[in-house]
């Protein structure tokens, strides 16, 4: 068999292993479509069930519009960012109260942003609260502000 021979088995060869793995390829991807909307509907359900929770917690959330403003007469501050997410679960669970929350925006970008005020006050981390002599990083029970603060829940 002469030199030419061989490589013309060779492309052979190499066309027919393009070939089966061309075939492999379509196979995977007819099933990975399928496999592509089944996680997508998934993936609605399970942002549709968490928009429709977060809204029920938060209607049907008692007002804390007094607890609110009593933290802030007594001192206490929240300071976090706007693309922060645990500083939306924090502000969710006061619903509608918290526009009665002293809160201070640290990312420049964001509205009304004071972020020398949070490097003044240390914040390392969103969302943190003061209240009374004590620091609290990260989202707080209602509870513990309420201790913290010297205020009643209610």
């Amino acid at each position: 068999m002469g030199k030419e021979e061989r490589r013309l088995r060779r492309l052979e060869r190499r066309k027919e292993r393009l070939e089966a793995e061309k075939n492999i390829y379509q196979k995977a991807a007819g099933k990975s479509k399928a496999g592509k909307i089944a996680y997508a509907v998934v993936a609605i359900l399970v942002v549709a069930g968490g928009v429709y929770g977060l809204n029920m917690i938060v209607a049907g959330a008692p007002k804390y519009d007094s607890f609110a403003k009593c933290l802030t007469d007594n001192g206490a501050v929240m300071y976090g960012a706007y693309w922060c997410s645990k500083c939306q679960s924090q502000k969710a669970m006061f619903g509608s109260s918290f526009s009665y929350i002293d809160y201070v925006e640290c990312d420049p970008r964001g509205e009304n942003a004071k972020p020398e005020l949070c490097a003044t006050e240390g914040v390392a981390a969103y969302p943190t609260w003061k209240a009374g002599n004590q620091t609290f990083e990260g989202v707080q029970k209602l509870e513990t502000l309420a201790g913290a603060a010297g205020c009643e829940l209610k």
